[in-house]
């Protein structure tokens, strides 16, 4: 077959399959966030990301006749499809090395064959995939990742050209613009750089002249973390950390300074991250696409321990910081050493040519990625995953008008609502405020521009607590008493100082960070909401404007913890509606809320019992 067709296929297949299996919106967490970023070219939350979001605002002018959030999401897909393209290349490159060099006597179409095979491998592991779904910086990295890979593979495999190096320290650069794990690739390289696959001893590929050159280009593509506080500057409408303000807030801001609480944090979550790693290892390629790697392996120190040796430096490196990062989300981190592993499985084609003693062998090797395609296909079809646009639409659409509400929900809708409002113009009347984000300096200045008329009220209470969360920002000594209080007095007064003017709304989460905040308040549930009264009376409720079919429809089987979250909320507001209506003696109303909260939770026999008591 042709290889152009060939190499076609390894972009045009996962496409393909990203595209019927993707996530039709805004979902969980950063989504919301980043579209909002990449829309107005604003300021990223930590690290700032300068690459992704200026790749995906000229991506968003296509004018392409389908919603915005979609189109976001497409701009994954398209990105991991290439890095299948990329893998493509380097395995390509690596089996013309080894066929060469071990006289194997690899033809052409047999290597694109199985370049193709074990690229759709890669396509279709279940993070990989996974990652393609959704508006992430994900999957630009590892279209870096794998772009950087082959030029890698490109530079050392060819007789010696400056240029080559030059290009793989460029685009490394260029990575790191996108996401700083880039660094986890440098041991790897450097090994590669200097232990050519050919030499028997450790010599650099160059002079020490030519060293410069080659390194310099990684400050140019690094450098791109400029455009962050010259567009700071320029008050875009997203303007995560205030990078303009100081030299040390745009390095706050960069090197993920509020992160690093969670890295390196012991032994028992790097026990329990590398626990996790090793159980979803073998199902990532459907158990059997694993044997490969295990062949590879063991045939990769046969055919070339230099190249073995580079993508097993990929593999643990990444393994071990990703271990060592405690965080829920950390599948995405582990993609390096996805991506490595696959690699490595290449090793065993010769093998499989051998054992079939033809080398048409390498078409039936295309059964293998299928394989993992039917396989993975259940667990990583999003396209009906709704969860976030209708939890946030059934959220804002009991909220009454001119509304404050404080949350700290973000994974489930904050993060989707500011998208919605600032860009789409969704309830613009709303004011929200994101309690965690309080805990930030630039965030008081974000509240004072998205919302004047309303932060005016505050200014004194902002000017306390930021004098003692500078401080605390800063590394410098702080009094924590006097920082909880001031972060007490400013929250409580978003409450006291509108709730004769506005409707106060919280969150079900309020009630169990901040006790305090609506203790003196009658608490009613409205909606996904609870709003806050000062008189202490009975209020009429009602569950008519709340809809969660679709909501109920695309919780899965087996949900990850964000899905378990957002659902038990949904249900936890649904039955303080339905406990606050039957006190009132509207058993209608307390009827339906049990009866939408059995439609999520059908199985949830307490909820059930509950409701049978209404009469």
């Amino acid at each position: 077959m042709n290889r152009k067709i060939l190499l076609l296929s390894s972009f045009v297949i996962p496409f393909l399959v990203y595209i019927l299996t993707i996530v039709p919106g805004i979902t969980f967490t950063d989504s919301g966030e980043l579209m909002g970023a990449a829309s107005t070219f604003g300021v990223a939350h930590p690290t700032g990301y300068p690459l992704f979001t200026l790749l995906a605002y000229l991506w968003h002018f296509l004018p392409l006749p389908i919603d915005a959030p979609l189109q976001f999401n497409i701009f994954a897909a398209l990105c991991t499809a290439a890095s299948a393209s990329f893998f493509f290349l380097s395995a390509e490159k690596l089996l013309d090395y080894i066929s060469k060099k071990k006289d194997l006597d690899l033809c052409n179409n047999s290597i694109s064959a199985a370049a193709l095979s074990f690229s759709l491998l890669y396509a279709f592991t279940a993070t990989i995939w996974h990652e393609a779904l959704a508006f992430e910086v994900y999957p630009l990295q590892n279209l870096m990742i794998n772009l950087i890979i082959f030029l890698a593979m490109r530079a050392v495999l060819s007789d010696y050209d400056i240029r080559k190096y030059i290009a793989v320290t460029f685009v490394l650069g260029l990575a790191f613009a996108n996401h700083m794990t880039s660094i986890l690739l440098v041991p790897a390289l450097l090994f590669l750089f200097f232990k050519r696959p050919d030499s028997k001893g450790f010599k650099s590929v160059a002079s020490t002249r030519s060293l410069i050159l080659i390194f310099a280009p990684l400050l140019f593509g690094a450098a791109m973390y400029l455009i962050l506080p010259i567009r700071s500057s320029m008050s875009p409408e997203f303007d995560w950390g205030g990078v303009s303000r100081s030299f040390d807030k745009f390095w706050y801001h960069v090197s993920g300074k509020q992160y690093q609480v969670w890295m390196f944090s012991g032994a028992d979550a790097f026990k329990e991250n590398l626990g996790e790693f090793f159980s979803k290892l073998l199902p990532q390629y459907a158990y059997i696409g694993f044997i490969p790697v295990l062949l590879g392996l063991w045939f990769g120190k046969k055919y070339s321990g230099t190249l073995l040796t580079f993508l097993l430096l990929l593999a643990t490196t990444c393994i071990f910081y990703a271990s060592n990062y405690d965080i829920h989300d950390i599948d995405a981190y582990y993609s390096l050493a996805y991506t490595a592993f696959a690699l490595i499985s290449v090793f065993s084609v010769p093998y499989f040519i051998a054992a079939a003693k033809s080398k048409k062998a390498t078409y039936f090797m295309l059964l293998l990625p299928m394989l993992l395609l039917v396989f993975n296909f259940s667990a990583n079809n999003r396209s009906n995953e709704v969860y976030v646009p209708e939890y946030t639409q059934n959220l804002i659409d009991n909220l009454e008008p001119n509304a404050i509400i404080i949350s700290a929900q973000w994974d489930y809708w904050c993060s989707a609502f500011w998208y919605l409002q600032k860009v789409q113009g969704v309830r613009k009347d709303v004011v929200l405020i994101e309690k965690e984000l309080l805990r930030r300096t630039w965030y008081l200045d974000q509240l004072q521009k998205w919302y004047p008329e309303v932060m005016s009220l505050h200014k004194d209470d902002f000017d306390s607590f930021l004098e003692q969360l500078e401080l605390f920002e800063s590394g410098e000594n702080y009094d924590p008493r006097a920082i909880q209080s001031r972060f007490e007095k400013l929250l409580t007064g978003f409450v006291s100082k509108h709730i004769s003017k506005r409707p106060i709304y919280i969150t079900a989460d309020i009630l169990q960070t901040e006790p305090y905040l609506a203790q003196a308040y009658e608490k009613i549930p409205q909606g996904f909401a609870l709003r806050l009264e000062e008189e202490h009376k009975t209020y009429p409720v009602s569950c008519d404007n709340i809809n969660i079919s679709k909501l109920a429809s695309s919780l899965s089987d087996d949900p990850d913890h964000l899905e378990l979250g957002i659902k038990q909320s949904a249900v936890l507001q649904l039955v303080y509606l339905a406990r606050y209506a039957n006190l009132q003696n509207d058993t209608k109303t307390a009827k339906d809320a049990y009866s939408k909260a059995l439609q999520i939770v059908p199985s949830d026999n307490a909820i059930a019992a509950e409701a049978e008591k209404i009469k």
